[in-house]
Formats: structure tokens, sequence, C-alpha cells
């Protein structure tokens, strides 16, 4: 068949802004499946003569006017180039530090060591693009990216997350354009893959745009394997040089559960979310719970009284396709939008603007909701400027938060390492002073070890023993809630109190608060067991403490208690890098930097770049959320999708609906479900303390050997060159500092 391979044809625009009509529809107009829509679309160049006649037949336009359509792309996103001052003072600090490890690696200590590697280069903001399939996703990242198009090859049948990122971050061991890597549980770190033993763990093919025509589309020759790819291209895009852009296959279409669970994953490391619904069918179905998922999820990066984000400033709802709504009336748009803000509110717990407030110093009113909804449409300036003119303030902002965060960080590390070096000085000072006197004592702290070990170990199996506690206290506690929340009486009650009608759209939205419910029951009780566990580590550290004491104090003179056996530094050391802290993420969340330096949260994002907490409640709701997020959607979405085809009658209508929801959750066995992330959330939590507390015996017992070499060994001549050593080492740290409080 004959094809225009040269002709510039917007078929998509023409559906969407000409026809008014989605893909479904358009396919069932021509006869073809969805598939061949999303081609012809992709590749409008290449579609056959024959097809543009049919297109013509079927909705009664001319050729002319179907060939002649073309819509404008906006001019390229605009954002200030911040990011290059934060990389900047990044390699500064790193060249210093090099220099430093270079020049004095004889008297650098492991632990120093540990805190020069822990100044991680600052990231980027992950922006994440969300939303049902046909929202107009792809629209909207040509619009960021300033393309015409992006590769055919992934939009916009994406079926898999796609991380787009500035071609200045690949890595040097990268050579190709687009890397496919198997994310299977979501284990992979994005940050990690400048490591390229940890990059090729997870690689399983690389090669030119190409070969995302595999991978991401539905005709891929992987897309039926289910398996969870994650994708990253990088590109030569302006706002990539500030940001990463995440694109997520379209969700809640009931095609693959897989896409479902990619969607939930992003709100986990996603920074920014902008959620694209269509503004002519504007938060229907299964969004409004959606949605209610990702604001328990996304912390907040304003702060009251840090920084000039706007509330809910990284939460972005907007109204795509904004054209369709009486060609694009402005005031007929911001009734849908102050409607839709309206019913996210009502539907969102309070519990979950309760923790926002706590966090930020905010409070979360309608009014505030409202600000953050927006439209969309590329061929009228006025439905998108407001939302990219705050989307671009945003992304400027960012990296002068981080930048500031990142002095203060480079600050506290060469302090906390000349306060490190001037401990080494004064104990190598000590030993030689008094070396033959601590001698005569090290016989008596080799017995006494073996016994304190036992000691100790007594009091591990102790914790553990609480820890199982806990699990039990929860999973009892949470029943009596769940049967609270699933009783007819009280559903009828939350039906009266939000005004919910026993029209579909309602009921859905009724099953989507009563979902909300059970989760922040949920995350209160498994936050409350977590501030009581705190209290058992606070206490078991404390009993270690006393007996690392009781088994050292004859050194104590040599200032080593504090420097070598803060038991708190050592525990919370051992809980770095752990992909979950379970119950232990409050305890975690009171260290601070832990005298300046040790970060053992999760965040190794832009949280940790910006220099916030998330705080005690927040983060044991996310360590709750990593695990349950994906199982309390999926309940949810279950659960909505067997009310859809319920029959509602008039009468006692409340009451039936309150019935049919009770029996749904029975159904769906939701208990056993909560009670699965109750069980991964304490075995979490088990395997967490087991590993930080390994640890801190462990070098417990690697420093009082050290020290005894030191005793033993070590000649005076050995000892002089390290005081002089450690001396030489302050003098430089000193001069750092001095230039980093000039910059």
């Amino acid at each position: 068949m004959k094809e225009f391979r040269h002709m510039e044809i917007d078929l998509s625009g023409f559906r969407k802004d000409v026809l008014r009509i989605s893909q479904t529809q358009l396919a069932k107009m021509l006869g073809v499946s969805r598939d061949k829509i999303v081609r012809m679309e992709n590749a409008p160049g290449r579609i056959e003569l024959d097809m543009l006649i049919k297109l013509a037949q079927v909705t009664g336009q001319t050729l002319e006017e179907i060939t002649g359509f073309s819509k404008e792309t906006p001019k390229t996103f605009s954002v200030r180039g911040n990011w290059q001052m934060v990389q900047e003072f990044y390699d500064f600090i790193q060249s210093n530090l090099t220099s430093l490890k270079e020049e004095h690696k004889d008297c650098l200590t492991n632990e120093m060591l540990e805190m020069i590697e822990k100044y991680k280069e600052p990231v980027k903001p992950k922006v994440a693009v969300l939303g049902m399939p046909d929202a107009g996703k792809s629209t909207f990242l040509n619009s960021l990216l300033g393309s015409k198009e992006l590769p055919a090859y992934w939009t916009p049948a994406t079926s898999a997350n796609i991380h787009l990122k500035h071609i200045s971050d690949r890595p040097e061991f990268i050579k190709d354009e687009v890397i496919i890597l198997n994310n299977e549980n979501n284990a992979i770190e994005i940050e990690k893959l400048t490591d390229q033993a940890y990059y090729e763990k997870y690689n399983i093919a690389s090669g030119s745009v190409h070969v995302l025509q595999e991978f991401c589309t539905r005709k891929g020759k992987y897309y039926e394997d289910d398996v969870n790819y994650l994708i990253i291209v990088y590109l030569d895009y302006e706002i990539l040089k500030v940001c990463d852009l995440i694109d997520v296959p379209g969700f809640g279409t009931d095609d693959r559960q897989l896409d479902d669970t990619m969607a939930n994953a992003t709100q986990l490391i996603a920074d920014i979310i902008i959620y694209l619904s269509p503004a002519n069918a504007f938060l229907r179905g299964v969004e409004l719970q959606f949605l209610r998922n990702i604001l328990n999820v996304l912390p907040p990066l304003e702060r009251k009284s840090s920084n000039s984000i706007k509330p809910l400033g990284n939460f972005y709802v907007v109204a795509s396709q904004a054209m369709t709504v009486d060609n694009g009336s402005v005031s007929s748009l911001k009734n849908i939008l102050d409607e839709g803000a309206n019913r996210l509110y009502t539907d969102t717990n309070v519990e979950i603007w309760d923790k926002k407030q706590e966090v930020s110093g905010y409070n979360y009113s309608l009014e505030v909701l409202q600000n953050r909804f927006f439209t969309f449409a590329t061929d009228k300036h006025v439905l998108r400027n407001e939302l990219e003119v705050d989307l671009k303030r945003l992304l400027e902002i960012i990296p002068e938060i981080v930048l500031k965060s990142s002095k203060e960080k480079a600050i506290s590390l060469v302090h906390c390492l000349n306060q490190h070096s001037l401990s080494q000085f004064q104990q190598h000072r000590k030993l030689l002073q008094k070396r033959e006197e601590y001698k005569k004592d090290e016989q008596d702290i080799i017995e006494s070890m073996s016994q304190k070990e036992k000691e100790n170990e007594k009091l591990r199996e102790n914790v553990l023993i609480k820890i199982r506690a806990l699990r039990s206290e929860s999973i009892n506690d949470f029943n009596k809630e769940y049967k609270k929340i699933l009783n007819e009486d009280n559903i009828t009650n939350i039906i009266k109190q939000n005004n919910y009608s026993k029209k579909k759209q309602d009921i859905k939205r009724l099953a989507g608060y009563i979902s909300g419910e059970l989760e922040t029951r949920l995350e209160k009780i498994l936050v409350n067991k977590s501030a009581a566990l705190k209290e058992i580590i606070d206490e078991y550290l404390k009993n270690i403490d006393n007996n690392i004491s009781s088994l050292t104090n004859k050194t104590h003179s040599i200032n080593v208690k504090n420097t070598l056996f803060d038991v708190r530094n050592l525990f919370a050391s051992g809980l770095a890098g752990m992909a979950t802290l379970g119950g232990l993420a409050i305890w975690a969340s009171t260290l601070g930097n832990l005298g300046g330096y040790i970060i053992v949260t999760q965040s190794v994002g832009l949280l940790s770049s910006i220099g916030i907490s998330v705080g005690g409640t927040a983060t044991a709701v996310s360590a709750v959320a990593s695990i349950g997020g994906p199982i309390t959607l999926g309940v949810a979405l279950a659960i909505i999708t067997g009310l859809s085809t319920f029959a509602i009658t008039s009468g006692t209508w409340k009451k039936s609906v309150s019935k049919k929801i009770v029996k749904e959750y029975n159904k769906h066995g939701a208990f056993a479900k909560y009670e699965e992330i109750i069980n991964a959330f304490w075995t979490d939590t088990e395997k967490a303390f087991e590993k930080a507390d390994d640890n801190m015996k462990d070098q417990v017992k690697e420093r009082i050997q050290s020290l005894q070499q030191k005793i033993n060994v070590l000649d005076a001549d050995f000892l002089k060159d390290g005081i002089t050593c450690y001396k030489e080492l302050m003098e430089n740290i000193e001069q750092i500092i001095a230039s980093l409080e000039e910059k």
C-alpha cells in the first residue's frame, strides 16, 4: 500500500483537539486495534493512503483537513542551570577530600575514611509523570523537553518505567543511549548505578533508542514476560540538567497488575509528582484513591521555618487536554479543578494532613490543595502558563537549597574529622606516656571479654523477644480497629458525614475513603509500636555501653570510650545502606547526623541532598508504605472494582452499600493482606536490629584488639610519628575549614 512517508500529520493532536475522542474510540470507528492507532500516532508519516481515506470517511473530515492539521509544539521549557553551582561545590569538596586521603593515608582511621565516603554527590530531583492511559503524559513530556516528539518506540504505550536523564549523567563505562535493567522487587537504587559492578548486576540489555521497541510497547518481544523493567534513556535536553523525568505506565486498566505496581513504586522514589487526568473526564474511577495514596507517601519538601517552597509544592494535579472542555474555557476549567480538589480533600483522611503539618509546619486547608490543581494544553499558552511558571520556580529553588545544605554538611564533616584527628593525637600521646602501665591491664581485659560477650548475647535475645511481642500486639490492635471500621453502622455514618450520594462515583469514593481509614489506623499502630521499640533500643544500648565501660575502665585515661566505643554510633552505622529499617525507622530518625556525620536513614535522594528530615512519624510511615503500598492499593482497587457492578436501589441504600463493602473486604481476604504487611514490617525490624547489633559488636571487638596492638606492638618512635602525622592532618583540615568559610 502507498504510504505518506514525508507528510507532517499530527494524528494524535487531530484526534484529541478536533475529534475529541480516545484512542480506543477511534480504533472502533476504524475497525482496528488500539495498538494500531498507537503505531499510527507514533509514526504518522507511515500511515497508508487507504487508512487516511477511511479516516476521512468515518470522521467526516476532508483529507486536506486531516493531513494539514499540525499543532505547534511549545518552546523548550527553560530553567536556570543552577545545578551547575551545586556540582562545582561538590567537585571542590571532593578535590580537598581526595588530597587529604592521599597526603595522610597512613593516619586516617577507618572511621574517618567512612565519614569521607558518606559525603555523597547531591541528587537531582526526580519528577514523575503519572496518570491513566490516554491522559496525555507523552504530550506533556514533549512540552517539557521542547521536542516535537519523544522516540516513537516508547510513547504512548509505555509498559515500563523509563527514567530520562541528561547525557552528562551517563557514567563513562556506559556507552549506549539506553540501558535496560531488571528491577525485580524494585530493588535498584538509581544513585548506585554509577558503580560498574552494581550496574552489571542488574543490566540485561542496552543499545540505541530502537531497543525500546522490544521492551516498552505492547507488541514488544518482552512485553508478555511480566518483568519489572527499569529503563534509563540518556538525552540532551535542557530540563534534564536540573531534574530527572520518569515516564510511568498508565495504571488502573486491569491489563497488567505490573503496571499498577510500577506506578505505585514510583511514588516512593519520586520527589515531585505531576498527575495528569483528562479535563473532560477529570479524576474518575480509581484516580482519587491513587492520589490519596500519593499524598500519604510523598514527603513534603516545604519547611515553613527554613525554605520558600510552597505548601504541597512538589504535588501537581493537572487537567490535561484542556481544550476538550468548552474549547478551553478558563471559567469552565476552574470549576472542574475546584470540584476535583474538593472531592480529593473530602476523601483524604485527616491524619494525612496532620502528618504533613507535623513535618512542615504548614496548615493544609482546602485552599492549599486547590492551589496545586492546574490545566495543560499545548496549543493555548494561557492554559499551561501557570503550571510551567510554578514548576520552573520549584526547579530553580531546589538547587539553591541543596547548595546551602551541601555547604553545611561539608563544614560538619571537616569539623568532625578535625575532632577525630584531635582524639587520635591525644590517644597516641597518652599511649606514649603510659604504655607500660596499660600493658599490665591487658590480661584483665582479655579475661573479662568472654563473660561480657555472654551477657550481651542475653541482652540481644531479650530485645528480639520484645520485638516479637510488638508484632503480636500490632496484629491484635489492628484487628480491633479493622472491626470498628468495617462495621455497617460506621460505614453508614461515613456516608452521612462526607455527604456521599448513591451515585456510583460516590460509592467508589466511599470505598477509597474506608481504605484510607484502614491504612492510617495501621500506620498509627505501627508508629506507636515503633516508638515503644525506640525505648527498648535505647535501654539496650545503655546496658551494652555499661558492659563496655566496665571492660575498658582502666584505659579511659586514653580517652577511648567516647571515640572508640560510642555504641549508638556503632549501632547506627550498621543500619547504613539497608533498604528498609522497619520499626527502627523512628529510632534512626532521632539521631540527626549523630555527632556531625552518620546518616542512617533510607533517604539518599533529594531529601538528603536538601538536608531535611521527614521526621520520626513520617519516617515510620514511609517504611510502612514501602512494604504495604502495593498491597493496600491493590486491595482498594479490587474493592472499588467489585462495587462498580453493584446495583443500588432506593430506600435503605446506605445500609445495602455498607453491607456490600463489608462483604467485598471479606471476599478479598483483606485482613490477611494487612496482616502480611504487619509481619513484613516486623521481619524487616528484626533483620535491621540483628545487622546493626552484629556491626556494633564486631566493631567493639576490632577496636579493643586494635588498642591492644598499639599497647603491645607499637614502639615509641611509631607513636611519635603518629603524633606528628595527626598534628599535620589537623593543620590541613583547618585550612579546608578556612576555605569553606570563605565560599
